[in-house]
């Protein structure tokens, strides 16, 4: 898990994490799930992943904020925020 989840707020039950589908998926995504009110869940995308870790520090405010990966179960996936930082409650 990315140090970033560490500092998040997250309720933890006895196996794990709580995600909830999204329900305002954009097209081409099969599988996105609701982490918090302001971040989401998705499959790894090697392409993206490398997108976003090599993003330069200069347009970083102008996309999404990618906080890393982890592991669900034998899945990677890969958790950003919205641009305004709010997500719509399902």
């Amino acid at each position: 898990m990315s140090p970033a989840f560490g500092a998040m707020e997250v309720e933890h039950y006895a196996k794990g994490v709580l995600l909830e589908p999204f329900l305002h998926q954009v097209g081409g995504h099969s599988c996105v799930l609701r982490f918090n009110d302001k971040t989401i869940c998705k499959p790894l995308i090697q392409r993206e992943h490398l997108f976003y870790e090599t993003l330069p520090a200069e347009i970083r405010k102008f996309t999404p904020q990618y906080k890393g990966t982890f592991s669900l179960l034998s899945m990677e996936a890969t958790f950003i925020s919205t641009v305004s930082g709010i997500l719509c409650s399902p």
